[in-house]
């Protein structure tokens, strides 16, 4: 079972697939099933497939391991940004979300949510799954449900165990396994022969209670941690092993352990620990930096180490050397889950995922394929966004939940050596029948994190978990006074200081037991715990009353009021927002005796406000009048995000799918600041931002300058795109011809002119929002020419003729000659004599100057002076064409 973390918006958990595909055509497209005979339907998969879910759709996707493919998406109404665990067979699936409480069963045939059941929102009940075999676990109660996986219909009794249970993860073997803090016990439950509803029970001590437990179900068997003495204990069968870990800081373990090495996480030290079944501990660093490391998880004789702030999973092989990175970034926390033969890595937030064969060979998988069954309809494609960087994201800070872990080492000057652990603080004992109650605030780190509390008491000594606050001591006798001490170990061995309560005496006449324990969240993040008094009992009159929590994770936390009150508020942040607790008050008499504790109170999720959207940032688009905003779900501290406010310009827009909007209609050119807050059910968080985008202005223009030739015209210019994609052009006056250019290169230029003219210049700029032209008025450069007529027989010595008229004749001719080399300035061209092609007309250059033959003649220079083209080249291509007419 993989569970996923940090939910965000609250709405109903349904599933549909897109389109309404159903029945048998989805089922052979989709499922490669083979359906049973039975009435119930069941559906077997006869392909290696895992369904990843995704925060950010709020979907599942069955991945098959062979292809790595998505071959089918199921849409979870109204789930998107949730919290949700999933919970799978090859037969059944069934998903609970955490921040509603819903558990739904799917039906693999259709698709669709079969079954409902609900439960207390938050962390605290899980669903864990085995072949057909389905329990509904109570962490915080310590009750343990079985249930029809396809209905959720009850099966048999709900098996009660002690509160606080820790686990809930089937063996290879199909053995659901528990350890049991309170007791320093682990349970496993077994399924009874001849369909026997009520499972096997066997429990194991395995520690002293009030131990810090964290448990891995093995292939067959189980691996429990515990840390307060530094021992990793394996059951298997009726052998229980004890190997002792050296651990420098916290560690994790992976709820499921494949294969024979079993792998402890500390994240804060980066560190990983492979024990082997003969006891040997194998130690290595992981790369990178913070304390974000999720267990990692074996695989295939490798390691594979989740690191969720990079995005990344670090693979190492037997001997401790990374051997690869597999990158998943931008995608939220990282699950990894083995099912059949393969291992199956998912970015909750990610539009990718992973799969990894026995082979090592790794797979990159496409979570949001359109061509499978309940994949999105195709969508017009999006406007492209505007050429200007997002205003620079804003993270809002936002206050952690109270912290239930143990508290980091102080820091200390550099070259100091390190301090042990300060005094516990306000310790008190209360004595009860035969045993007193011990509470006590924490002891302040010193060079390393707790590892431990130990009491001592009448030369016992009791060791309790580090985020231990409380411990009841058993096994003393009334009538006798005890003195307590208690101090702190650190995970250097370093003993701290000592805290004394005492001395209490036990016995047997302890008050009466307080009744009808309530608890109730409020808003404020407060949680309201009430009694009704106990009778008066032989103890005498009550004096006070011990309130003790109970979470799913933590170890218990107490607080003492005076006697005449009968309810009392835990504070704001000192429990975990979004995880389950129940409560017991036990009665202090003005002895100090305190009575047993009462029975739970039913189990609360404490919640208040969300924090502010984290990361708001917005951007220009390329569309008229529009800015998109865009926020990352912040923590919803404890109950499902329901709604977004976005805030602009005196109006609001309400979001309640997705992260982000598209805000229109908006002035042109206007910076529009923007704030969003995230409401849910004990109303809005502060706002996040605000943060100001600008729309999309008209664009400018400015003529800067120009340039010519006899046949074409530059135009520079600066601009200013209004914040958007923009297109800029040129037209000339008279011409049809529009010449588009970009308008990062500052100029555009139109060709195919004539020399000499004066051009009216139009040059445009467009974007969405509008448009700006300016005009300038550009005289083309005239075009000179050189004389050409070269000879070897004397025929070019006495130079070509210039006359005062377009024709060849002795009335015309002017004496003037332009001989080879000569440059002359070319005015206009004209055709010779009357266009009659006669031969005062047309002049032939034969093989003097390219045996060119025209009848047009170039005035040049000198006022109405002529000389024929075919005896005077153009500079720029030689083409009449080029010239105005005269």
């Amino acid at each position: 079972m993989s569970a996923t973390e940090h939910g965000s918006r609250s709405r109903r958990l349904g599933a549909s697939i897109t389109g309404g595909i159903v029945g048998l055509v989805l089922l052979a497209m989709a499922l490669s099933v083979a359906i049973a005979a039975d009435p119930d339907r069941e559906v077997i998969t006869t392909v290696p497939a895992a369904w990843l879910f995704s925060r950010a759709e709020g979907e599942l996707g069955r991945v098959n391991g062979e292809t790595a493919r998505v071959d089918t998406r199921v849409d979870l109404d109204d789930s998107a940004g949730h919290q949700v665990e999933v919970s799978q067979t090859d037969r059944h699936l069934i998903v609970r979300d955490v921040d509603t409480g819903t558990v739904g069963a799917l039906d693999l045939l259709t698709l669709q949510i079969s079954a409902y059941l609900d439960t207390a929102p938050g962390e605290g009940v899980e669903v864990a799954m085995h072949d057909g075999t389905a329990y509904v676990i109570d962490r915080v109660r310590g009750q343990v449900r079985q249930v029809d996986p396809g209905t959720l219909a009850p099966i048999g009794a709900t098996l009660q165990l002690p509160p606080g249970l820790r686990g809930g993860v089937f063996d290879g073997a199909g053995r659901l396994w528990f350890a049991l803090p309170r007791d320093g016990t682990v349970v496993s439950l077994a399924p009874a022969a001849d369909g026997d509803p009520t499972p096997q029970v066997r429990t194991e001590t395995i520690a002293d209670p009030n131990h810090d437990l964290s448990v891995s179900a093995l292939d067959g068997g189980v691996a429990v941690l515990d840390q307060t003495t530094g021992q990793l204990v394996i059951v298997r069968g009726e052998q229980v092993d004890r190997i002792p870990v050296k651990l420098p800081g916290p560690a994790e373990v992976a709820p499921r352990t494949t294969g024979d090495r079993i792998l402890l996480t500390v994240p804060d030290d980066r560190e990983v620990q492979v024990v082997n079944d003969a006891g040997t501990v194998t130690t290595f660093t992981v790369p990178g930096r913070g304390a974000e490391l999720a267990a990692a998880v074996p695989w295939a004789g490798q390691v594979y180490v989740p690191d969720n702030a990079a995005g990344v999973v670090y693979v190492f092989g037997p001997g401790g050397a990374l051997v690869r990175q597999i990158p998943l970034r931008g995608g939220g926390d990282l699950e990894l889950e083995v099912r059949g033969d393969h291992l199956y890595i998912n970015a909750l937030d990610a539009a990718k995922a992973q799969v990894v064969d026995r082979d090592q060979k790794v797979s990159l998988v496409d979570k949001y394929p359109d061509d499978v069954v309940g994949g999105d309809a195709p969508v017009p494609a999006p406007s492209p966004t505007a050429s200007v960087p997002p205003t620079t994201p804003t993270p809002t800070a936002s206050p952690s939940p109270a912290r239930t872990t143990p508290e980091t080492p102080s820091e200390r000057p550099a070259g100091t050596p390190p301090e042990p652990p300060g005094a516990p603080t306000d310790v008190r004992a209360a004595a009860g029948a035969e045993s007193a109650l011990l509470t006590w605030t924490a002891a302040r780190p010193g060079g390393s994190p707790v590892r431990r509390y130990v009491i001592e008491v009448a030369g016992r000594r009791i060791e309790v978990a580090a985020d231990a606050r409380t411990q009841r001591v058993t096994g003393l006798t009334n009538g006798v006074s005890y003195t307590f001490q208690l101090y702190a170990v650190d995970a250097a061995g370093r003993r701290g200081a000592v805290g004394t309560a005492g001395p209490v005496t036990p016995r047997a006449d302890t008050p009466d037991v307080p009744a009808e324990v309530t608890a109730q969240a409020l808003p404020d993040g407060t949680v309201k715990v009430a009694w009704a008094p106990p009778s008066d009992g032989e103890g005498g009159p009550v004096a006070g009353y011990q309130i003790t929590s109970v979470t799913p994770d933590a170890a218990a936390r107490t607080w003492q009021v005076p006697g005449g009150q009968r309810t009392y508020v835990v504070a704001a942040g000192e429990l975990p927002y979004g995880s389950q607790v129940a409560f017991t008050v036990a009665a202090l008499d003005d002895a100090g005796t305190s009575s047993q504790p009462s029975p739970l109170s039913a189990s609360v999720t404490p919640f208040t406000r969300p924090d502010p959207p984290a990361y708001l940032q917005a951007r220009t688009t390329n569309n008229r009048g529009e800015v998109e905003v865009l926020w990352d779900a912040p923590a919803n501290n404890g109950r499902a995000i329901t709604a977004y406010v976005v805030s602009y310009l005196g109006r609001t827009e309400t979001v309640t799918e997705g992260t982000s909007i598209s805000l229109t209609g908006l002035p042109a050119g206007a910076e529009v600041p923007v704030s969003v807050v995230a409401y849910n059910e004990a109303g809005d968080s502060e706002p996040a931002g605000p943060v100001t985008p600008r729309t999309v202005a008209s664009p400018t223009l400015t003529i800067t300058g120009q340039t010519q030739g006899s046949d074409h015209i530059t135009v520079d210019f600066t601009f200013d795109d209004g914040g958007a994609s923009a297109r800029c052009g040129l037209t000339v006056a008279g011409l049809a011809r529009v010449v588009e250019a970009n308008c990062d290169s500052h100029s555009i230029t139109y060709d195919g002119l004539v020399s000499g003219v004066a051009y009216l210049a139009t040059v445009t700029i467009t974007n969405v929002a509008g448009r700006d032209e300016q005009r300038t008025t550009v005289v083309t450069a005239q075009l000179r020419g050189t004389v050409r007529c070269v000879s070897t027989n004397g025929y070019c010595d006495q130079g070509v003729g210039i006359y005062s008229a377009p024709r060849q004749d002795s009335g015309a001719r002017t004496g003037r000659v332009g001989r080879n080399g000569d440059s002359f300035l070319a005015n206009c061209q004209v055709r010779g004599g009357d266009g009659d092609q006669s031969p005062s007309s047309v002049i032939f250059a034969g093989q003097y100057n390219d045996n060119k033959r025209s009848d047009m003649w170039i005035r040049i220079e000198g006022g109405e002076l002529y000389i024929p083209w075919v005896w005077f080249n153009l500079d720029a291509g030689d083409d009449p064409g080029d010239l105005p007419p005269c």
